[in-house]
């Protein structure tokens, strides 16, 4: 529930008519009626939050040419009806939990070497877009691994002249 649910449904009117200045009148009943109306609206304004992609996204590579897969998106503020983009074009989005959504990326999306900016959308009211600053997959041919290379600086030269 939000705050702004919250304090509406907690929050109690009462009316006071000091030494009765507007009995026989509409005016008090208006004024009830409005503030009543008020309190039982501010859920329907209660917008749904902006969400925020955090961390990256798993799988944050794949090889061009992939079939489709499931992409994992982390964050905040995700909710039912959210919908995960790739390079702006929305994708078939799973909701898992307000800060885990899954979306199936399709063979077309990963056909060619490129990247895949991935942003969140929540729907109406509120809502918004999410930056995609933390959120890309890498679609590149693998590359292979450094680790041999830094082992071989580190090996002791005795080790390097035995040949191990």
């Amino acid at each position: 529930m939000s705050e702004l649910e919250f304090m509406a449904r907690s929050f109690a009117v009462m009316l006071v008519n000091p030494q009765n200045r507007f009995s026989g009148s509409s005016v008090g009943m208006a004024v009830a009626v409005v503030l009543v109306s008020l309190l039982l609206l501010a859920p329907a304004f209660a917008g749904n939050p902006v969400p925020q992609v955090v961390g990256p996204v798993k799988p944050q590579a794949v090889a061009p040419g992939s079939s489709e897969f499931t992409l994992t998106v982390y964050g905040a503020n995700f909710v039912s009806g959210a919908v995960v983009t790739w390079n702006g074009d929305a994708r078939s989005t799973t909701f898992i939990s307000a800060r885990e959504l899954q979306a199936q990326i399709l063979v077309s999306d990963v056909a060619k070497p490129t990247a895949g900016y991935i942003t969140v959308t929540n729907p109406p009211p509120g809502g918004g877009v999410s930056s995609s600053s933390y959120s890309l997959v890498e679609v590149h041919k693998p590359t292979k691994t450094i680790v041999p290379i830094l082992m071989a600086c580190w090996t002791s030269p005795s080790r390097r002249a035995a040949g191990e």
